[in-house]
């Protein structure tokens, strides 16, 4: 069998997700919140911890300096990939 992958949203997942910064820590570094784009009566947001926290701003700044990355696209993947990582913490 041959695996095809694809933008497919999973059905009743966000389409695409926003981040905000929360806090200035101490040390320099962001709280920073994950949340859908479509808004909602009830808003799930997700929290990041501070080491999530960095570790995202990292895969962003990589992101952005690669030129051949469509930033858009690889920026909602790392996105769905921490909201499908701690939506139910």
């Amino acid at each position: 069998m041959v695996s095809v992958m694809t933008n497919a949203v999973p059905l009743n997942e966000p389409a695409e997700f926003d981040w905000f910064t929360t806090a200035i820590l101490a040390n320099g570094s962001q709280a920073i919140h994950l949340r859908p784009r479509e808004r909602s009566k009830e808003p799930k947001i997700v929290y990041l911890d501070e080491q999530q926290s960095r570790l995202l701003m990292n895969a962003l700044n990589e992101f952005a300096q690669d030129e051949l990355i469509p930033y858009g696209r690889a920026t909602q993947a790392i996105y769905r990939a921490f909201w499908t990582a701690l939506k139910d913490q």
